[in-house]
């Protein structure tokens, strides 16, 4: 995730101040190139976005400028009650996708008002405010997804200084986002473990008593959706991590297999986890 981190604050310079001037006219081919040259070299980022920032006063304009690739007018949108897309009611401001690549499903459609969205419009508010490059909580990676999960990262532009909280109120352009599938993230870094036969778990925990499921490498079976679910009884490895904002909650538990097959070591096993997160 410091990776991903690090890539976003790249693509946020090597885009923003090679197009500058023309970032709202709908410069696809500018975005599009260097949006690829992220997206073809790491394989879990699956969305990157621009969105800039539109208050209500600007809106008329921006959407009478705002063209999709097939040059169709475009508006500011959001999502009903019912799930259907439809023109964003009035409020203070909007931050409106404005140019995405690839195009395709989840909250990435052209026009679409991130902020409308509960688990955006929380990450967009604090990064607005601090400058920081933050995560949000797990958004679902597909419409009425509700077994894969991805995060989005998001980083803010300024026309102008942004050293103080008043500078980047004032100078605030938009945001740089970056969405990424969590468990192919984790599949490449942990897939050894799934055929060692350890399942591994992956939580958002930064509300505390209200874990999320970001991430099960067990293909069968009941899913263990929080970790205080897993019985105190049970051999376990458990580590908290700070990611961009968040809390992440790692959580290793050996299956009987493994346990049968490791039973004469599962004693030095656990001193040695416990030496290790210690560390």
């Amino acid at each position: 995730m410091e990776q991903h981190k690090s890539k976003l604050f790249n693509f946020a310079n090597a885009f923003y101040y090679a197009h500058s001037d023309n970032i709202l006219k709908g410069n696809f081919e500018g975005f599009s190139q260097t949006a690829n040259i992220f997206l073809t070299n790491h394989s879990d980022i699956k969305k990157i976005m621009l969105i800039p920032r539109v208050s209500d006063a600007q809106r008329a304009r921006f959407e009478s400028s705002m063209r999709g690739r097939d040059n169709s007018q475009l508006q500011i949108i959001e999502e009903n009650d019912a799930g259907r897309l439809m023109r964003a009611g009035q409020r203070q401001e909007y931050f409106p996708v404005h140019l995405v690549e690839p195009l395709g499903e989840n909250y990435d459609y052209t026009g679409f008002d991130l902020s409308s969205q509960p688990a955006y419009k929380e990450t967009i508010d604090q990064v607005c405010k601090s400058g920081d490059i933050l995560c949000t909580d797990r958004i679902p990676l597909a419409f009425g997804s509700t077994d894969r999960f991805g995060v989005a990262l998001f980083i803010a532009i300024y026309r102008g200084n942004a050293y103080s909280a008043e500078e980047r109120v004032k100078n605030l352009f938009g945001l740089v986002g970056m969405v990424i599938d969590v468990g192919q993230m984790v599949d490449r870094s942990f897939d050894k473990f799934k055929d060692e036969g350890i399942d591994l778990y992956l939580y958002d925990s930064t509300t505390g008593n209200n874990e999320r499921l970001l991430y099960a490498n067990r293909s069968t079976g009941s899913k263990i959706t929080s970790p205080q679910d897993a019985a105190s009884s049970t051999v376990h490895f458990r580590q908290n991590f700070s990611i961009a904002g968040r809390q992440w909650t790692v959580l290793a538990i050996p299956t009987p297999g493994f346990l049968a097959a490791h039973q004469d070591r599962l004693p030095w096993g656990i001193l040695i986890m416990g030496i290790l997160a210690t560390g």
